[in-house]
């Protein structure tokens, strides 16, 4: 099997590098959910169907400080 290097180093920059515009879907997607479960961060885990923890680390990770301040 031939593996296409410069393929798989694009992948890995873009795992190392997060793309403007997905940090920027990842915020909003998340602000989004929250808003239309009040600010209910486990109904908004349950939507984005994700760990509510996880939920946490990735609003700590994207910055989102509104969010983090109500913890």
């Amino acid at each position: 099997m031939v593996i296409n290097t410069l393929a798989v180093e694009a992948v890995f920059a873009d795992l190392v590098t997060e793309q403007p515009q997905a940090v920027r879907l990842q915020r909003q997607c998340i602000q989004a959910a929250l808003a239309r479960h009040g600010g209910n961060r486990a109904g908004a885990a349950r939507e984005l169907d994700i760990d509510a923890s996880n939920l946490h680390k990735l609003a700590r990770r994207l910055a989102l400080k509104d969010w983090l301040l109500k913890t």
